[in-house]
């Protein structure tokens, strides 16, 4: 699990897709599988953390597991109108 800055918690919701990032029902593929301007935030789930996003096309909402497999604290890059987060390793 990873502390998540409360700017970027949010509930799980939507469909769980297993690190596909396209959206099944319209088809939408973010170019270079970037969804971080489509990302809602990132949610705990019994699962695991999860990155939940919103397709722009049709707004379906999708979560799949968070990468990281080390240790990361996230910071955030204010002021911005989009979401932009960073994930730096501890300790290493």
């Amino acid at each position: 699990m990873i502390d998540i800055p409360l700017s970027l918690r949010v509930p799980p919701q939507g469909r769980y897709n297993r690190g596909i990032y396209t959206c099944y029902e319209c088809g939408f593929e973010p170019p270079h599988y970037n969804v971080v301007p489509c990302m809602l935030g990132l949610a705990e789930t019994p699962a695991g953390t999860m990155v939940v996003w919103e397709c722009p096309r049709c707004g379906q909402k999708w979560m799949f597991h968070y990468g990281p497999k080390i240790p990361v604290k996230l910071t955030i890059t204010p002021p911005s109108s989009s979401l932009t987060a960073m994930a730096i390793p501890i300790g290493v």
